[in-house]
């Protein structure tokens, strides 16, 4: 009570609450078997996109780190052994598949679970490495790479999603800095690696090396990756796929992909080659992206 007779109230602050020290989670064999796993295929599949195509893609902004690695250097021996004219698609074949893939492949394996989609996906690459290191024909060889791009575009889509899913999100910039410097190994070994295949006139190394290593990971993926796969029959989960919604995109990348190969190479940038497609896969990206926000039921955009 005060001097002239009223009562005064007297405010205590509360106690700041303690600040938990940062501990860092302790990771078991499982993690880092799937972990490694992960930057494995991450970096063969990497590696194995050439960029051949004298235009940029869209890819990924970290694909311009691989440009001119194994396949790129060991490129004109191919080309004089297959005596085959198109060489533009070796590289091409591969960015346009590996675009294509890589927004589905996040959709999917939200429902099928992450095992059964990166599974597929190595399984893709390894039987496209193949094709690819068998060809006896160009066109051969443009297939096998299609084929290793569909599984690489999905490859490294889902090796970042397990990281996220695996590594508190206040940990997560530490396991991306891995990453980044196994990416930047797998581009400074990649040129002299394809360079001398090259010269020894084994360039189908480049593309076989990849199967003992796919066989690794789909161990390491089969065994060691523990997380839970979606509930429900098969025809559930297909009827829960946005079939719209992948076409959509797939056709939009490949359009745009298309385009930007030919433009300054096969044709001027002003033929209708490349303008058509260019305005069909802007007009494809943004009708994608209104039915996502508007009309789809399981969007790959949510």
């Amino acid at each position: 009570m005060s001097d002239d007779g009223h009562s005064t109230t007297t405010m205590v602050a509360a106690p700041a609450p303690a600040v938990e020290p940062y501990q860092s989670t302790k990771k078991s064999l499982e993690f880092w078997l799937v972990f490694c796993e992960s930057i494995l295929t991450l970096a063969r599949a990497k590696k194995a996109d050439s960029k051949c195509s004298p235009v940029g893609t869209s890819v990924a902004v970290f694909l311009s780190a691989l440009e001119l690695t194994s396949v790129g250097t060991a490129l004109p021996t191919i080309v004089k052994d297959l005596d085959g004219a198109g060489f533009i698609w070796i590289g091409s074949a591969y960015s346009l598949a590996s675009s294509a893939l890589m927004p589905a492949s996040g959709g999917l394996s939200n429902i099928f679970g992450r095992r059964a989609v990166m599974m597929v996906s190595i399984a893709l690459f390894a039987i496209g490495a193949a094709i690819a290191g068998s060809a006896q024909s160009m066109n051969t060889l443009i297939v096998g790479r299609a084929i290793q791009g569909a599984g690489g575009g999905s490859i490294i889509s889902m090796s970042e999603i397990i990281v996220a899913d695996l590594v508190p999100l206040r940990e997560r910039g530490n396991f991306a800095g891995i990453i980044g410097a196994v990416w930047a190994l797998a581009s400074v070994l990649g040129p002299p690696i394809g360079g001398a295949l090259a010269s020894a006139g084994q360039w189908r190394w480049l593309f076989y090396l990849n199967l003992p290593l796919s066989a690794v990971a789909a161990v390491l993926v089969f065994t060691f990756l523990r997380m839970k796969t979606p509930e429900g029959s098969a025809m559930e989960k297909l009827r829960q796929i946005d079939w719209i919604g992948n076409l959509a995109i797939i056709g939009s990348t490949a359009s745009i992909i298309l385009a930007l190969t030919w433009g300054g190479v096969q044709y001027s940038w002003t033929a209708p080659h490349v303008i058509i497609p260019l305005i069909l896969g802007g007009v494809g990206i943004a009708a994608f992206l209104v039915y996502e926000f508007t009309i789809a039921k399981h969007p790959i955009v949510p």
